[in-house]
């Protein structure tokens, strides 16, 4: 897996965007999720889902330090991630 960013992570951003790429086999998705991408948040292990469009209509129960995905070609994504506080 590998994310290039399009943007420089700073303190004081509360979104990470970028875009995300995996290596065959291609990445699969199920019921909007997908599988074996796991992330790390507030110390839980949750599968990152992937939505239609990335425009703004945030899911309701998004969570802090949770990354939201959209497919744009088979193995690439872009990756949003909300709270991101960088080093």
């Amino acid at each position: 897996m590998y994310i290039a960013g399009a943007g420089k992570e700073w303190p004081w951003v509360n979104r990470l965007k970028g875009y995300l790429y995996f290596p065959l086999p291609e990445p699969r998705i199920e019921q909007g999720k997908l599988l074996g991408a796991m992330q790390f948040a507030d110390g839980q292990r949750r599968p990152w889902r992937v939505l239609e469009q990335l425009d703004g209509d945030w899911p309701e129960d998004w969570a802090s330090g949770e990354c939201l995905l959209r497919r744009i070609e088979p193995q690439w994504f872009l990756i949003l991630c909300k709270d991101h506080v960088g080093g």
